[in-house]
């Protein structure tokens, strides 16, 4: 029933947000979109049948979708808009179904308390105020940033996944159907990794969300993290050696900007020039939060001239850096915000200089950071970690009962209360109740794990 109510509101989100952007459909190519569809048509007519014209610009995920506009219409914009509605629909309705299992993990882990009812608001809150932010304009509306919301949507997806394949945190697994069923997750995980960096090379900090992800929010540790799924984090790690094929290493040395406008010689521009100017550009984003009519398609350096936009931006790196050392050092799920809005930035507004030192539509996954921050009501229900948590050599011990015992340093039981020894049926999308645990039989009689509810 729980797993129903969540699809149902990630349902609500994909409606509520194409209602809201339909009048993109009316919108004509514009600025990139002239140069890129009908300057280049020649290279959106069957992609599928040349390798080079699926590769070029470095994104042959979105050469393969204009391919596919253009076949079904022609340059009718319509279509374009359609395509680029429905994906960043689908990535709002993702994002309320990966809010929903973050909350669920850390009920779960007792980091955070709170009502199932606050949890299903909480998600929805989330997933519409960051789908409908008119900072989201740019990519909803200007079809050549399709390839922000398409990387966005399958980093999104590898995030549930990755979900998914935590269920199953304690391996070997004895039942061959769910070693089948870990392995899907995990071919699934790395699938979306590599989608994400074929539609944009910047999803190349996708590994690095993950990772952090599974530390702060589903296994609490960087030890449990590593300890539980050190193979899996090890193959998304591996998928960054797409962006080889892809050109991007080369085109990072190359003399010019290239098609993707990056590089490291881009217009005369140093590695440290551009550091210091993106200062600027990440004071000039979180005005843009706040203050939409801030907002531009395209900024330029002219724009980053205003004092207040280096104060504000060195202020937000500086409470990025102490909020999250603080969050490392306490072991406090927080610290996933600050982090996570500083790996989705990572690569455009880094040290490789960018033909555009600033643009609205970067913001795509970083801005679910601060609307993460509005479910303020997990603040208030946060309570204080057990002494096994605090602990860093703190273990969870499967039992083969399918219960789970907690020991710390190997001295015995903690100080834990009981009831949270006990990990009964569990769905990401559902309650969470510490029921006994379901040992429905499998093919193989001697396995007797603790299955999660999905219905």
């Amino acid at each position: 029933m729980h797993t129903w109510r969540g699809l149902i509101l990630a349902a609500a989100v994909w409606i509520v947000v194409l209602l809201t952007w339909r009048a993109a459909l009316k919108a004509d190519f514009v600025f990139d979109d002239v140069v890129r569809i009908m300057g280049e048509e020649r290279l959106i007519v069957a992609p599928w049948d040349s390798w080079r014209a699926m590769v070029a610009g470095q994104r042959p995920l979105v050469q393969l979708s204009l391919g596919m506009n253009h076949y079904l219409g022609g340059l009718d914009p319509r279509g374009y808009h359609a395509f680029n509605m429905l994906v960043h629909a689908t990535a709002a309705a993702i994002a309320c179904v990966v809010a929903l299992c973050c909350i669920q993990w850390l009920r779960i882990r007792k980091s955070v308390q709170m009502t199932q009812n606050a949890a299903y608001f909480c998600a929805f809150s989330i997933a519409l105020l960051w789908s409908l932010h008119p900072l989201q304009t740019a990519v909803a509306t200007y079809v050549i940033q399709r390839a922000e919301s398409m990387a966005g949507l399958f980093t999104l997806m590898a995030v549930l996944c990755l979900c998914g394949a935590a269920r199953w945190s304690h391996p070997p697994v004895a039942c061959a159907r769910e070693r089948v069923r870990v392995a899907a997750w995990v071919v699934a995980v790395v699938g979306c990794c590599l989608l994400a960096m074929a539609a944009k090379p910047t999803a190349a900090s996708t590994p690095a969300l993950l990772l952090v992800i599974d530390v702060f929010v589903v296994a609490g540790s960087f030890r449990a993290a590593l300890g539980a799924r050190w193979l899996l984090h090890a193959a998304l790690w591996a998928t960054t050696l797409a962006l080889i094929p892809l050109g991007v290493v080369r085109g990072l040395f190359a003399s010019g900007a290239g098609n993707a406008g990056a590089g490291l010689r881009v217009a005369n521009m140093t590695p440290w020039d551009y550091g210091c100017l993106q200062v600027r550009a990440v004071g000039l984003y979180m005005g843009e939060v706040v203050c939409p009519w801030l907002m531009s398609i395209d900024h330029g350096p002219e724009e980053l001239v205003a004092t207040w936009t280096v104060v504000v931006g060195a202020a937000t790196l500086t409470a990025i850096a102490v909020i999250a050392a603080f969050a490392v050092v306490r072991g406090a799920w927080w610290g996933i915000l600050p982090i996570f809005f500083a790996l989705a930035l990572a690569p455009t507004s880094s040290f490789v200089p960018l033909a555009d030192v600033a643009a609205d539509h970067r913001m795509y996954l970083a801005a679910l950071r601060g609307d993460g921050c509005c479910g303020g009501n997990i603040r208030c229900h946060v309570q204080p970690r057990t002494s096994a948590q605090r602990c860093s050599r703190y273990t969870r011990k499967r039992c083969d009962d399918g219960t789970t015992t907690d020991r710390c340093c190997g001295r015995g039981l903690c100080n834990k209360p009981a009831e949270s020894r006990v990990r009964g049926p569990v769905s990401p999308l559902g309650s969470g109740d510490r029921t006994p645990p379901d040992t429905r039989a499998c093919a193989d009689q001697s396995c007797r794990n603790t299955h999660a509810t999905w219905a």
